[in-house]
This record gives C-alpha cells, sequence and structure tokens, in this order.
C-alpha cells in the first residue's frame, strides 16, 4: 500500500511516494529534542563519561543512560522501571545516537549507571555540571540563597544503618508531614534566578545548622577550585550560632576567606526582642522600603539599622517592619491576651482567698505574684481590704457572760486584671518585625533595604523545592541500595539545574520581546515557568520516513509558529527536532 504526501516543512514542497509497510513512524517528541540540545550544550555525557574507564563496548554508555534519566524526570516523570515505556514512542536514535532503541534503556543498564555515577562520585558530577551551566551561559552569581528540605522515600534501608559511610536514611524532622516515613536531606544554594550553584544529598536526620557547616567547605572548595568570588551567602537563622559566623568570617590572615552573608537573627536570642524595643523607641529612624512585590496584598516594609557585637564581632541588624506579618498574627495575638487573662484570674483568684495578718505582707505577696506572672498584655491593680472578725478563744467550752471576746482584723488583697493597650500595640509592633544580621558593615555597599530586598529573595530556593518534592517520581521508587538512592537524588538536582536553566533562558529572551509567549492553557506570559514551557511543547510529533534511494530515514517535522518561537527563544531552532544525535563509534 502507498500513498503521495505532501511536505513544505522546509520552503518547498516536496512529494513523497512512500511504503506505508515498515517504511514510516511517527512519534511523540514533545519537548524532548529541547532537553536532550540543552544536556549536549552543558556536555552532560561528556563529564560523566570522561570519569568512566570502560573496556566493554557498550551499546548506551553510562552518560546516555544518565541522560535517559534525567530527561525523563523533567518531561515524563515516569518511576525508573517504567523508563523503557516511556521511549516507546520516541525517537531514542535521534536523542541518544544510532542503534540505541527503547529497549535498551532496560533496568538493567540504569542500574549500572547508577552504580557507577555512585562510584565516581554524584556530587562532584552534580558540580561539574552546575559550573559547566554558569560557564557555558554566562550566569552571573552575586547571590547565593541556601536551605534544605526533607523528602520521604519508601523502604526499610537497614544496609546504611550498618555502614556510616553509605548516606543514612533515617526518621528525622519531616517537612514533608511524613514522620512516618524515612527520609533524606536535599540542600540546595541558588541564585536568585534559582540556578543552582551548590547542592548536596545528605542523612535524613541532619540537623539545619549541620548542613550549614557542611556546605560552607564545599562553597570554599567550590570558590578556590571554580573561582567563584564576590557573592552574598543569604542563609535562614540555622545559620546564626557562633561556630558558624566564626567560619564565616574566615581566618584572621586570609581576609579572602571571609563570605558575606544575611540571615535571620533567631527569636530565642535576646538581642532580637532588645533591637525590635530600640526601633521601636527610635521611630524616625524608619526608612520606607516599600513593597517588593506587584500584588494587591503585598507587603509594605519599612527598615533601620544598628551595629551591635555578636560573640565579639560587629555586625549590623536590620530591624524591618511589614504592615502585613503584623496582621497575619494578629489571631495569634488575640489568643495570646485571652489565654494570659484566663490563667491571671485563676492565678488572681487563688490570692483573693488568702488571708494577711498585716497590710505589708499582703503588699509583698502582691509584688511576688506579680513579678512571676510576667503579663505581657494585661496590668494589675489592687486595693487592701480591711476586715474585722472575732478571733479564736483560747479555752474550750461555752464562753461565760462576762467573758470579753477578742476581735482581730485581717487584710485580704482585691485585684482587678485590665488591658494594657499600651502594651499591646507594642507588641503588634514587635509581632511585625524581624531581624537581619549580616557582616556587611558599609550602607554604601549595601543599604538597608538592599540588605531586607537579597533577603525576601530566599523563595528562590524554597521554589526549587517544589520540584525535588513532586511525588511522581521518586515517592513511586523503590531503589533498593543507599548508594543508587544517592546517586538517584543527585539526578534528581541536575534535572533540575536544567529545568530552571530553560525557565531563565526563555524568561532572558523575553525581555527584548514585544509580544508574550503563549503557554500551556493558552496562557500569554512574559515569565512562563520551565513546567509550562515542557508542557506547551509536548505535543509535537516528528515523522521518520526511510528513503530507498539514499537507504537512510529522514526526518520531518512541522512546528507551528507560536511553538518555533518558544524554542528559538530556549537558545535553539527546530533543527533539533529532525537531526540525529551523534555518538562515539566506540559505544554504538
Amino acid at each position: 500500500m502507498c500513498y503521495l504526501r505532501k511536505d513544505n516543512t522546509f520552503g518547498g514542497e516536496i512529494q513523497v511516494l512512500i511504503d506505508v509497510k515498515n517504511k514510516i513512524k511517527v512519534y511523540v517528541d514533545g519537548a524532548l529534542p529541547l532537553i536532550s540540545a540543552i544536556c549536549e550544550k552543558i556536555n552532560l555525557t561528556k563529564i560523566i563519561d570522561s570519569k568512566i574507564d570502560v573496556s566493554d563496548e557498550r551499546r548506551v554508555s553510562t552518560g546516555n543512560a544518565v541522560k535517559s534519566i534525567v530527561m525523563n524526570i523533567i518531561a515524563g516523570r515516569k518511576p525508573l522501571y517504567k523508563l523503557t515505556r516511556f521511549y516507546e514512542k520516541t525517537d531514542t536514535e535521534k536523542l541518544f545516537g544510532q542503534g540505541i532503541m527503547p529497549n535498551h534503556l532496560n533496568d538493567d543498564v540504569m542500574a549500572r549507571a547508577l552504580d557507577e555515577v555512585y562510584e565516581i562520585g554524584a556530587k562532584k558530577v552534580m558540580t561539574e555540571v552546575a559550573m559547566s551551566i554558569i560557564n557555558e551561559y554566562n550566569i552571573p552569581v552575586t547571590r547565593i540563597h541556601a536551605d534544605t528540605t526533607s523528602k520521604s522515600v519508601f523502604g526499610e534501608y537497614a544496609d546504611c544503618e550498618e555502614d556510616e559511610e553509605l548516606l543514612q536514611i533515617k526518621y528525622g524532622y519531616s517537612k514533608d508531614k511524613r514522620p512516618d516515613l524515612k527520609q533524606i536531606l536535599f540542600g540546595l544554594g541558588v541564585t536568585h534566578e534559582r540556578i543552582v550553584v551548590i547542592g548536596n544529598v545528605d542523612d535524613g536526620n541532619k540537623s539545619d545548622k549541620d548542613w550549614n557547616k557542611d556546605i560552607l567547605k564545599d562553597l570554599r572548595t567550590t570558590m578556590k577550585v571554580y573561582g567563584l568570588k564576590d557573592f552574598v551567602y543569604i542563609a535562614d537563622s540555622a545559620c546564626v550560632t557562633e561556630e558558624m559566623l566564626k567560619r564565616l568570617e574566615g581566618s584572621e590572615e586570609n581576609s579572602e576567606l571571609q563570605i558575606k552573608f544575611i540571615s535571620r537573627l533567631p527569636g530565642s536570642y535576646r538581642l532580637e526582642k532588645e533591637l525590635k524595643l530600640k526601633a521601636i523607641e527610635d521611630m524616625k529612624k524608619w526608612e520606607c522600603a516599600g513593597k517588593f512585590s506587584n500584588k494587591e496584598n503585598a507587603a509594605e516594609y519599612k527598615v533601620q539599622s544598628y551595629v551591635h557585637e555578636l560573640y565579639g564581632r560587629n555586625y549590623r541588624f536590620v530591624v524591618c517592619s511589614s504592615n502585613e506579618l503584623g496582621k497575619r498574627k494578629e489571631k495569634t495575638l488575640k489568643s495570646n491576651i485571652e489565654n494570659e487573662k484566663v490563667k491571671a484570674k485563676k492565678r488572681i483568684k487563688e490570692l483573693r482567698s488568702r488571708e494577711f495578718y498585716c497590710e505589708k505582707d499582703a503588699i509583698e505577696e502582691y509584688k511576688i505574684i506579680e513579678k512571676e506572672m510576667k503579663l505581657n498584655y494585661h496590668e494589675l491593680t489592687y486595693k487592701i481590704e480591711k476586715i474585722e472578725k472575732k478571733a479564736k478563744r483560747s479555752c474550750v467550752g461555752r464562753p461565760s457572760k462576762y467573758e470579753h471576746q477578742q476581735v482581730e482584723s485581717i487584710f485580704r488583697l482585691e485585684i482587678n486584671i485590665y488591658e494594657d493597650d499600651v502594651k499591646i500595640k507594642r507588641n503588634k509592633e514587635i509581632n511585625g518585625m524581624f531581624v537581619l544580621i549580616t557582616n556587611n558593615l558599609d550602607e554604601g555597599n549595601m543599604t538597608n533595604m538592599q540588605v531586607l530586598k537579597e533577603y525576601k529573595g530566599q523563595s528562590s530556593v524554597e521554589t526549587s523545592f517544589n520540584f525535588l518534592k513532586d511525588p511522581s517520581f521518586m515517592d513511586e521508587l523503590f531503589v533498593k541500595y543507599p548508594e543508587r538512592l544517592e546517586a538517584l537524588a543527585y539526578l534528581m538536582i541536575i534535572a533540575l539545574m536544567i529545568m530552571t536553566l530553560l525557565e531563565r533562558t526563555v524568561r532572558e529572551n523575553l525581555k527584548g520581546e514585544s509580544e508574550r509567549i503563549m503557554t500551556a492553557g493558552n496562557v500569554r506570559t512574559y515569565t512562563p515557568t520551565g513546567k509550562a514551557i515542557i508542557e506547551t511543547l509536548d505535543q509535537i510529533q516528528v515523522i521518520k520516513i526511510y528513503n530507498e534511494q539514499n537507504n537512510c530515514w529522514e526526518r520531518f517535522c512541522e512546528i507551528e509558529d507560536n511553538l518555533k518561537r518558544l524554542i528559538q527563544l530556549s537558545g535553539f531552532g527546530e533543527e533539533i527536532y529532525t537531526s540525529c544525535h551523534k555518538v562515539p563509534k566506540c559505544l554504538v
């Protein structure tokens, strides 16, 4: 059976007479050729294959196996054991090289790849890929936002408990709200555009304080090996410990080792409340910082700063006030006021029932109780009530009519409680404040408003965690060995790198455009997410036709203008859907 096909994909009209049986194939490639092109541009397969001494000829190299896993994480989100099925409808020869079919991407190949990635150092591979992205795309690293999140996994992983050198998959504080499951810890350091600079996979029970110490070592190694410098390290309050602050300062002999940082002063520090109270007193020192978002109910900020000593060194403390933060805590404030009132009334009731034999004792007892209560929202008032009553008789029996009944004076406290408007107002103001700490003392180099703005960018690392915590991939995956789980976790970070790189590239190129790009769901935007870009390209099909005359396969693809533009904004041409990936002959 034959039919005549017209094709004008490349400008001129082509008529092709084809034998349908076994000589025409249709693939749903979606975003895979684009992701593959990015992987090749950042040298993902080369970085991995260059580290592996392969004596046998392999059809699928470790680099290509890793690439297939990473591409699946980004575009497919399918468990590892379903990888062959995922690639059944795609042109694997175009993506991975001539002769590579979906059935070659099987469980054994993937298991071998994860084992070898672990052996050569999964963290080392991830770091090299990160630096390759930064160098290839000339990405400025002026700030690094660092944070951690936990990731729940299924399985007992008893082996890791017997070998301390393995990743410890254990119970810990679950940020997934799954204390019933064991977990691992993801830690990332990203730019404000969410490009990963450093990252690691750690023990499930590791504290944020210990993680900050380790990531600082990684930062210094990266600074030394790759020339990373002149950035600001931004982390949450777990960064503020005596040991961590000392490490950030570096050594006195080498000031280049100092790392500029911004963090949040923990509320457990007495200094935090002192600075807030001082800021309330210094009302005229507030600087208006405005809003950091275009949203309707975006918070408005004001700032002021003080230089103060902590652990023997001077730091700049920026007190920040947010009107929305205070509003969000109003419900909690009302609850605290009511709870304090209930507890105080119970204590007052006990005190009212007591009798004192002199006024002085009653007053002293009142002062003791008032101090113990430490009322934050209320004030007490009291008055002494003098009561005369008959004294107890010293003898027994019925008193005679001549016996004089003695009278004694006793004293009782009459206490009232009322809400103190001054205290409540002050607490409202305190609730709307937080304190930042930085070792950058020069306001000319970084103003108070800039310190706040940099810290507000911390959401960039938190947003990155959404990708890693997506349950559709790892939660359905049972990786028996902790070594493979660790390797897979680092590949997930690499997948995140590529996704955010794609997002950044499109957004950067759209900045000079006058027309928005249309993404999935007919949404027009200048700031598409990586996920939206992948979904928009999802239905691109490629036709593969066998040319008998030239004894080769030819690929044809019709792409609508909006998708062509999206591919170009990603930094590539539409030919990535029709050109075949080449691999070294020794690996074919």
